[in-house]
């Protein structure tokens, strides 16, 4: 993870958070087919250390890691801090 672009970085954190391809792809303004190949990478690895990318976002909920990839959302969608 630690060598995601910028715009990687952002399509996975809104995938961890929930959001479908389809969705990601209005919002960043990118094509779904985009969206997919920015984080097909890490996906896989994930996938191959934890079975499932649902056990990923569960990790992240229990460790306080969502915060943290919420912030980059937020940063990214211009959401100040309150």
């Amino acid at each position: 993870m630690s060598n995601m672009s910028s715009k990687s970085l952002v399509v996975f954190c809104f995938y961890t958070l929930g959001y479908k391809h389809v969705n990601i792809a209005k919002e960043l303004e990118i094509t779904e087919i985009a969206s997919k190949k920015r984080i097909k990478k890490i996906n896989a690895d994930i996938n191959k250390k934890l079975g499932c990318f649902d056990l990923f976002r569960n990790k992240c909920v229990t460790t306080g890691v969502m915060h943290e990839i919420l912030s980059v959302v937020c940063e990214y969608m211009g959401v100040k801090k309150m």
